[in-house]
Order: C-alpha cells, then structure tokens, then sequence
C-alpha cells in the first residue's frame, strides 16, 4: 500500500487536530475521510457536467417536481448534493435557488 506524507504548519495542524477530536476521530482518520469526500465531490461535479452534455432541451426530463409549498421547484440529484431549480419555459431560464448536502438543501 502507498504511504503519502502531508506536512503543515504548526498552526495548520492544531487546526486540523482540533477539528478531528471535534468528530472524535484521529487526525489520520480526518484526513483520509476529507480527501475521500473531496474526490468523491469531484466525481459528482464531472457526472453532473457529462449528464448535462449528453443533454436533454427538456430540463424536466432528469429532475423531480417538489410538493407542497414547494410545487414550483424541481428538485435535481447530484451526487450527494441535492440542486433546487425553479423553471421558467417562457424564457427558457434555469434559476438554481439553492444547491447544497441532501439534508441541508430543504433548510431555510
């Protein structure tokens, strides 16, 4: 197995020590888990572009029409990311009203 070597200065690493015992994890653990979601996010962006390429003109095709309140929205998965759009056929516009986590996106 591969060794990889970080090094950061001392303030950097009191840092990320700190935020590691936050999560109650070592700092090994926090830093192989950060640059494993940062990759992973990495690859939902690139999925997202490519999905978006292969292209549909209709926006709907790919996404979720929301309920309730917030019947007016479509709801696009990303990954791990949930997009929250509001189209608008008449001038064929896309407004992205609110891109985040799954469970953040429907916070107010």
């Amino acid at each position: 197995m591969p060794v990889t070597s970080l090094r950061f200065k001392d303030e950097q690493y009191d840092e990320i020590k700190e935020t590691a015992a936050f999560y109650g994890v070592s700092v090994t653990t926090f830093m192989r888990q950060t640059i494993l979601d940062r990759m992973e996010d990495e690859q939902d962006y690139r999925d997202a572009v490519a999905s978006v390429d292969e292209g549909s003109n209709n926006p709907r095709a790919w996404g979720k029409a929301l309920e309730g309140d917030r019947g007016a929205f479509w709801r696009y998965r990303v990954g791990g990311f949930r997009i929250i759009a509001d189209i608008q056929d008449n001038q064929f516009i896309v407004l992205v009203a609110k891109a985040a986590k799954r469970n953040d996106v429907y916070r107010d």
